[in-house]
C-alpha cells in the first residue's frame, strides 16, 4: 500500500492505482555513473522532503503489518525510458548510499 499523506487524515492507495512522474524539479547532473545510470543528466528523489517532488519514502506504517517484526520490500513494476535504481541516501561525499532496487528498459 502507498500512504498519501496530501490529506488529512492520510490514505492508503493501492500501489497500481498510483503513478510518481518526476519533473524539472527531480533534474540533477550526476558528476559519475550510479549503477548503470551513467555521468550526466538524470532525475533523482531523495529520502528528504523536497518542493515540486514526490516524497517517496519507505514506511512500515500499515495496520496490515501489526506487530510485525520485518518486512521484505519487493519491487514489482518499473514503467520508463532508461534504467531506474533505488538507494538510500548516501553520507558525506556520496552521491548514493545502499542500493535496494533496480530495473531498466521497464524490466524488474
Amino acid at each position: 500500500m502507498i500512504k498519501d499523506d496530501r490529506s488529512v487524515p492520510a490514505q492508503w492507495r493501492d500501489p497500481s492505482t498510483v503513478v510518481f512522474g518526476l519533473g524539472d524539479a527531480a533534474k540533477t547532473t550526476l558528476p559519475e555513473a550510479v549503477g548503470p545510470v551513467p555521468a550526466g543528466t538524470a532525475w533523482m528523489v531523495g529520502t528528504t522532503q523536497q518542493a515540486g517532488l514526490p516524497w517517496i519514502g519507505a514506511n512500515t506504517q500499515h495496520e496490515s503489518l501489526g506487530g510485525t517484526t520485518s518486512v521484505t520490500w519487493t519491487l514489482t513494476g518499473f514503467e520508463g525510458p532508461g534504467a531506474m535504481v533505488v538507494f538510500t541516501q548516501g553520507s558525506l561525499g556520496q552521491i548514493v548510499g545502499e542500493e535496494w532496487f533496480r530495473a531498466s528498459g521497464g524490466q524488474v
